[in-house]
């Protein structure tokens, strides 16, 4: 097994339980990265830059530099000290995140781009431009991996998480009816808790933010419209039990698939 390196920032909210659940979560988001790797066909020495976009203080990054030690990893975050503590600990290059992705500055073309817990609380509305600068930031043959809402995650919020999610039994209700409408359901954070995670030095998205949930054939239908994009794998609670787990991949030439 190999050795990841636990250095933590004091500020690394992530860290809520133990430093072996923290472990244990790394581990889960680098096997899911090697698993998207692994249904493309592409060899693990081919990975030569990755992108962690919403980093944070490296939960998953720490994994990837002890997995793929040789390759340039970009640490991008709308944390600046998160990214900054990314590059003096772990050799990233960091990369300062926005809101307006035309803000973001110009990065390299990526092999792998890993998006852990992002997607999970943003609007469907959200998701297209995403989608959109992830594509244009794949290499040929690259590999996009992001973690989402199904139906584990839905069920988790239910017996264990619910009291700790800022959602009432009621809202939950709404939440619950519109998932099984649709496919698709959000729940927006009350401004009182985007201002006590402001005050806990955890800067988020200044749009709607909160908890999104999807079914799987809402997510796949939904990811048709990026025609260049395609499927390569979906696992249901694929990241630590909890979230379901996307890999798509940019073909060298969609007209040669």
């Amino acid at each position: 097994m190999i050795e990841i390196d636990m250095t933590m920032h004091p500020k690394d909210h992530m860290l809520t339980a133990n430093k072996e659940a923290y472990l244990r979560t790394s581990r889960a988001g680098l096997k899911c990265v090697q698993n998207a790797i692994s249904s493309t066909d592409k060899q693990p020495e081919t990975i030569r830059n990755i992108l962690d976009f919403g980093c944070g203080y490296g939960r998953v990054l720490r994994a990837l530099r002890a997995g793929y030690p040789k390759a340039t990893i970009t640490a991008c975050d709308l944390m600046e000290e998160a990214t900054k503590f990314c590059a003096d600990t772990f050799d990233a290059v960091p990369v300062r995140g926005y809101d307006d992705l035309t803000k973001i500055e110009s990065i390299e073309k990526f092999d792998v781009i890993w998006v852990g817990s992002v997607f999970t609380h943003l609007p469907v509305e959200r998701w297209e431009p995403l989608l959109n600068y992830f594509q244009k930031n794949l290499a040929p043959s690259g590999v996009l991996v992001f973690t989402i809402h199904g139906r584990t995650a839905l069920w988790v919020f239910e017996n264990h998480t619910l009291t700790k999610s800022h959602m009432n039994e009621k809202d939950f209700s709404k939440v619950k009816k519109n998932y099984k409408k649709s496919g698709y359901a959000f729940y927006k954070y009350p401004s009182r808790h985007v201002n006590s995670l402001s005050n806990m030095g955890i800067q988020v998205s200044k749009a709607a933010y909160g908890l999104s949930f999807t079914r799987p054939d809402w997510t796949c239908n939904y990811l048709l419209k990026f025609k260049d994009l395609f499927l390569s794998n979906y696992t249901e609670g694929g990241w630590g039990r909890n979230h379901d787990v996307v890999s798509l991949w940019l073909p060298p030439d969609p007209r040669d698939v």
